[in-house]
């Protein structure tokens, strides 16, 4: 008896539609960051859904508005319509990088923000941003 395989073995088919209960990556889709210079100061309107995979856009929408050279950054984050943990991490490193770079960071949480903000007893450590209120 040989131990090798037989040979009429048909190879696989090839995958041609995605795995179910894997997502497909849309960031531009989910999340939008908008910066609108005034002034010495930078506007950066985000909305959309932050989670895992758009997290990193809005870091490095941050990442980039600190380093522009503003002597403040106002974050409008009232159209964010969902984000969970990863928010936190974003935000963090972004104060930690303003406060390194002696750059004001101010913050307009949305609804779902202010709640995980509260949920977390973290809401101090952001500096409010009174913005007029949305039609």
């Amino acid at each position: 008896m040989s131990s090798r395989r037989p040979r009429n073995r048909r190879p696989a088919p090839a995958a041609t539609a995605r795995r179910p209960g894997r997502r497909h990556r849309e960031t531009a889709t989910h999340l939008r960051v908008r910066v609108m210079p005034y002034g010495d100061r930078l506007l950066l309107r985000v909305s959309g859904e932050i989670d895992i995979d758009t997290a990193p856009l809005l870091r490095s929408a941050l990442d980039t508005a600190l380093d522009h050279g503003a002597c403040r950054v106002d974050v409008d984050m009232r159209g964010v319509t969902f984000c969970d943990s990863t928010v936190l991490h974003v935000l963090l490193h972004a104060r930690t990088k303003a406060a390194d770079g002696r750059v004001e960071l101010a913050l307009a949480p949305g609804d779902r923000l202010r709640r995980i903000l509260a949920i977390t007893n973290m809401a101090h450590l952001f500096a409010p941003l009174a913005l007029p209120v949305r039609p």
